[in-house]
């Protein structure tokens, strides 16, 4: 007797994230993208980019099957803002993207029946740029999907 255990489609769970900021009111005005290069681009803010970082598979229960491992999914989104001439604007509208953004996924911590529940939030301040267009800043949000195989 053969026992097969299927993991959850990563990229399921990033389009979902897709949709939801997407669909978020607060954040229309928000370039979404998935896996995209890096933005350099200050005119495209806000912007938001999510990124897989990882997939862990610990065993979670005694015995074989079904729930036998959690699927943990580690994701990170890249949160970017700009303002032309002032550096503290810059980081108010970085910080109101990033509340936005954090209150998009935690009104929805299964990301639409995706996962289980959504964990260990954390906020990075990873970039401060200036160049001729002006000031860009950028946050990294990373947190964990949970979840079971099936």
């Amino acid at each position: 007797m053969s026992i097969t255990i299927t993991p959850t489609d990563v990229s399921e769970i990033t389009r979902r994230i897709e949709e939801i900021l997407q669909d978020h009111p607060d954040l229309q005005e928000a370039t979404v993208e998935r896996s995209a290069e890096f933005n350099d681009i200050p005119g495209r803010c806000p912007w938001l980019c999510i990124y897989r970082l990882g997939v862990d598979y610990p065993i979670r229960t005694l015995g074989l099957g079904t729930g036998f491992r959690t699927q943990r999914v580690e994701l990170m989104i890249y949160a970017q803002e700009s303002d032309g001439t002032d550096p503290a604007e810059c980081e108010e509208r970085l910080e109101q993207l990033v509340v936005h953004c954090i209150s998009a996924l935690l009104s929805d911590p299964t990301l639409r029946g995706m996962v289980d529940t959504i964990d260990e939030f954390k906020v990075s301040y990873v970039d401060y740029d200036k160049s001729e267009a002006g000031y860009t800043q950028t946050a990294a949000i990373t947190f964990t999907a949970l979840m079971t195989t099936k």
